[in-house]
């Protein structure tokens, strides 16, 4: 375990979140296998909990990148970013979609960032919690189980 400090020097009680870095999964058995998934990166001392969320919309949205590598990556790919505050077990804040980068190349002037929602995760334990989302003003709302993706490759892993 390990012991934060925040910027002022007072020291951080540790949480679920301390130990939720990497990636997580939907539980459901059903989207197993779907390319989709959370990565968790947790900063103590600022109580904020950066997320990718790896995604896929039914269509695509932007044609391939044309020069440079050759169509790496599927045109309907969707990466969502989140920035949440952390209070105790339960991360909140906004949801962007990114759109108009090219693999392996500079920024260019069409690549844009823009919020698109809110998030909740909340941490049940150490081994699952839920989502919550709420997207394009409420068009796409749902909640959802996670699991570390580990418990998904070992479902005896233990932690604790």
């Amino acid at each position: 375990r390990y012991i934060f400090q925040a910027r002022d020097g007072t020291v951080i009680a540790p949480n679920l979140f301390n130990e939720a870095d990497g990636q997580w999964v939907n539980a459901d058995p059903d989207f197993q296998g779907a390319g989709e998934g959370l990565t968790f990166d947790f900063f103590p001392s600022l109580e904020l909990l950066f997320v990718a969320w790896f995604t896929y919309p039914l269509e695509a949205i932007t044609p391939a990148q044309p020069g440079g590598v050759v169509d790496v990556g599927e045109p309907g790919q969707r990466w969502l970013t989140a920035q949440l505050d952390v209070v105790d077990n339960i991360a909140v804040g906004p949801v962007f979609s990114t759109a108009g980068g090219a693999f392996d190349a500079p920024r260019t002037d069409v690549q844009r960032s823009v919020q698109v929602g809110e998030m909740t995760i909340e941490l049940n334990s150490c081994d699952s919690g839920n989502v919550t989302y709420n997207l394009f003003n409420g068009e796409i709302t749902r909640t959802f189980e996670i699991i570390p993706f580990e418990k998904r490759v070992n479902p005896n892993v233990v932690c604790n």
